[in-house]
């Protein structure tokens, strides 16, 4: 027929740079699904460091979020972990800092307000599992990127 294309027709000059540019987008969205799947397990497996977790959740229902924390984290103490939660908010209770305001700190925040009262020694597990959890999806980002490197 008049004015079609064959399927195998070579692209034209702007329909080239086009079709690269698409494909490199369909590669940046995988990499990022991809990514984005990985730091959502991880934020899953450290629920318990969640704000509303860490503040409102009670202290029955707290063993259901460290079991999938333990499972892959030998270094923490499910034990410890329970005992110093209660601890924390007695601190932020102490600290006159306002329910409203905590629940919408950030990990990073939860491990600021620590250091900046010097509460280490009273929330050692915790403080290790901020850490963690804070360190975690750029410590893995960094190697993937060293090993990619190394091919």
């Amino acid at each position: 027929m008049p004015r079609e294309k064959a399927a195998d027709e070579p692209l034209t000059l702007e329909q080239e740079p086009k079709r690269s540019m698409l494909e490199c987008i369909d590669r940046f969205q995988q990499e990022i699904d991809t990514r984005s799947e990985g730091m959502e397990c991880i934020s899953d497996r450290y629920a318990v460091l969640e704000p509303s977790n860490l503040i409102e959740t009670s202290e029955t229902e707290l063993p259901k979020f460290l079991q999938s924390l333990f499972q892959n984290c030998n270094e923490l103490s499910a034990d410890g972990i329970l005992a110093e939660i209660p601890l924390l908010r007695r601190f932020l209770k102490a600290s006159k800092v306002p329910k409203a305001d905590s629940l919408g700190w950030s990990s990073l925040r939860f491990l600021e307000f620590v250091d900046e009262y010097e509460l280490f020694d009273f929330v050692p597990y915790l403080t290790l599992a901020l850490r963690i959890f804070l360190t975690l999806c750029v410590s893995a980002a960094s190697c993937e990127r060293i090993f990619r490197n190394s091919n």
